[in-house]
């Protein structure tokens, strides 16, 4: 069955037959979407933030929450260690926000 989701984040309509893991035509964001008889849209929404000190990350996700009206439903957190000289060596943290955006 074809559905019609619409990209929240540059509005663009797109026809797709697999909802889950759908991209958007325009901007490539990933779309995750189920809608029910009444036409509600339920988006599902990763944000991914990352950053070469571990306790930044703690401040780019309040930054991110303070910024956006979202229900967090998981965040994932995972970190790079780099290898070699260690002047040049840079972890990455990251932390992966998985949230459903609230209606206003």
């Amino acid at each position: 069955m074809e559905s019609i989701v619409t990209c929240t984040t540059c509005g663009t309509k797109n026809r797709t037959t697999t909802i889950k893991g759908a991209k958007c035509g325009n901007c490539g964001q990933h779309i995750i979407s189920n809608t029910t008889s009444y036409g509600i849209s339920n988006t599902i929404r990763t944000k991914l933030l990352s950053t070469s000190h571990d306790f930044i990350i703690e401040r780019k996700i309040n930054e991110f929450l303070s910024k956006n009206k979202v229900e967090i439903l998981d965040i994932k957190f995972s970190t790079f260690y780099a290898e070699g000289n260690e002047e040049y060596q840079r972890n990455t943290y990251n932390a992966l926000i998985i949230y459903r955006e609230l209606e206003l």
